[in-house]
């Protein structure tokens, strides 16, 4: 088979920050390079509610200028926490018919008006027997997606899909995670305003849920603690979490016994959703609860998480980094970030769109 090698890029315009990748399709697909700019930490704003669409576009500008590619059309997605998926149940209809069965179904179910909700579908499965079909739906804000349309058109880029952000992580983990015959997997994706979880297992459909909960939910707890600004206390997160030893602590101006309380104030959250969702999908599917549990997006990145939530589930845990497996090619020193590829999982997602 020959296989024609196109970049294909995606750009994730997050709470925080900005993350593009390009990757360049052929039979092993090539992370040709991984961009990360957050608006925080770069000192373009102090507080997120500073941070404008005209910031972004200026941004969006200046990080163009500098990958050695001309870009011009983009695989995107909305991030934001008001975005949603369910999974609907409907008769097996023609493809033609089921966006305006769609319509009528979720009148009935969400409770924003449809005429200002955006939604677009994928069929999961077809069961001609019972003539029913399920079908993968995501939502979005008609508002939310004109507003990202407009900073899109404002940077001089083509938008190819709008996925959200959801969709484009269980792009990522399809595509690129060895499943076993048989076993039941659980992907945490910890975002900055939001942490979406995805279980799977080889002979059912998925569940995706979301909740309004990221690492800036610790973020804020240190800023009103510290009484500092957003960015300070972005980054007195980031040393505490990198922190691996009590002496390192010492030095901190957090007492360890208040940074031991957000952070188990938010593991254990995290640690309810997975437990939840678990047992959900038991129930749904009739299968044997998850075996292992991965977790992916910046938030990811604290100290001991892993630890945590495995004592707490009592199910292996692991970081899921998308770079690091047989099914894509990276070489971290050609690319244009040295940021570790955990922060990608969304961007690369929508990279290896079809």
């Amino acid at each position: 088979m020959i296989f024609r090698e196109s970049l294909s890029v995606g750009l994730d315009i997050g709470r925080n920050a900005v993350k593009i990748a390009g990757i360049k399709k052929q039979r092993i697909p090539k992370i040709e390079f991984l961009w990360h700019y957050d608006f925080v930490l770069s000192g373009k704003v102090k507080r997120l509610e500073e941070l404008t669409d005209t910031i972004i576009v200026q941004t969006l500008r200046e990080i163009l200028k500098e990958i050695p590619l001309s870009i011009k059309r983009v695989h995107t997605t909305l991030s934001t926490p008001e975005t949603e998926v369910r999974t609907i149940e409907m008769p097996l209809i023609n493809s033609g018919e089921i966006k305006p069965a769609l319509r009528w179904n979720l009148a009935s179910v969400i409770v924003a008006p449809i005429e200002e909700v955006e939604y677009d579908y994928f069929v999961l499965n077809r069961n001609k027997n019972a003539n029913t079909m399920n079908v993968l739906v995501g939502l979005a804000s008609r508002e939310k997606l004109t507003k990202h349309l407009d900073i899109l058109h404002r940077t001089r880029l083509e938008p190819l899909s709008v996925d959200i952000d959801s969709l484009a992580i269980y792009n990522a983990f399809v595509s690129l995670y060895p499943f076993k015959e048989n076993q039941t997997v659980i992907l945490m994706n910890i975002g900055a305003e939001k942490t979406t979880v995805i279980i799977c297992h080889p002979e059912h459909d998925p569940t995706i849920i979301s909740h309004p909960i990221g690492g800036n939910t610790i973020t804020r707890q240190i800023e009103s603690y510290l009484h500092i600004s957003f960015k300070d206390a972005e980054e007195q997160k980031i040393n505490y979490s990198l922190s691996t030893d009590r002496e390192s602590l010492e030095f901190l101006p957090i007492p360890e016994a208040k940074w031991q309380e957000f952070f188990y104030q938010f593991a254990n959250q995290l640690s309810d959703i997975i437990n939840q969702i678990n047992i959900y999908y038991q129930v749904q599917n009739g299968v044997d609860p998850a075996e292992k549990i991965l977790i992916t997006g910046g938030g990811s990145n604290l100290t001991g998480l892993d630890l945590f939530l495995a004592q707490k589930s009592r199910i292996s845990v692991q970081r899921w980094d998308p770079t690091e497996n047989e099914q894509i090619s990276y070489h971290s020193e050609k690319s244009g970030s040295k940021i570790n590829g955990i922060q990608f999982t969304t961007a690369i997602g929508l990279a290896l769109r079809d």
